[in-house]
């Protein structure tokens, strides 16, 4: 933000860390906050893990109000800003939410999705699929929140999923857990396979 940044720690705890290092503890949730916040006007989505799933949190920086936007799926996914909100994801699927002037769900898909998920243009993400042979789901994300699944991307090396994919100067990168890296370029579905 324009004072400083905003981060969450494995016991719950949401701290804001000035621009000078000074931190503050803000306040604790019942959970792990285990990535960064989506930063929406003065508010913070909070993707809270908890032992039996998830919760999605609204954190008011102005007036220090929370409030509880939706119970969601276990292991909660790296998440993405959108234009007035964010996409979040988990072992139960991928949730897009919009705050205007309440932040609430939009559009869900399903899917476990634990990882990383990445922007590769400028409404189109791809998430990588947590589960055998299922790859990555290409999802546009429409004006107003909806989430639209595309073709899915596929390979012959499709295998645990969480590390982020990457586009760049036409190509799609694509890793899995079993240590493989894929560059596949965009117009053809040549494949160039690096294990380590």
């Amino acid at each position: 933000t324009e004072d400083g940044f905003w981060l969450g720690d494995e016991s719950g705890r949401l701290w804001s860390v000035n621009r000078n290092g000074t931190a503050e503890h803000v306040t604790t949730l019942a959970g792990a906050l285990r990535h960064a916040p989506v930063l929406v006007d003065e508010r913070l989505l909070l993707h809270v893990q908890t032992p039996d799933g998830s919760v999605l949190v609204a954190y008011n920086r102005s007036s220090g109000g929370l409030e509880e936007v939706a119970a969601l799926g276990p292991s909660p996914a790296l998440p993405l800003s959108t234009e007035s909100g964010g996409v979040f994801a988990d072992s139960g699927g991928i949730t897009s939410v919009k705050c205007e002037p309440r932040c609430a769900i939009v559009s869900s898909l399903p899917g476990p999705v634990n990882g990383e998920m990445a922007w590769t243009a400028s409404t189109v993400f791809h998430a990588p699929v947590n589960a055998p042979g299922q790859g990555w789901m290409t999802v546009r994300v429409e004006e107003g929140g909806a989430l639209v699944l595309e073709s899915p991307v596929n390979t012959s090396f499709d295998g645990y999923g969480t590390s982020a994919p990457a586009a760049f100067n036409g190509r799609l990168y694509l890793g899995n857990d079993a240590g493989v890296l894929l560059a596949l370029d965009s117009e053809m579905p040549t494949q160039r396979v690096a294990e380590n």
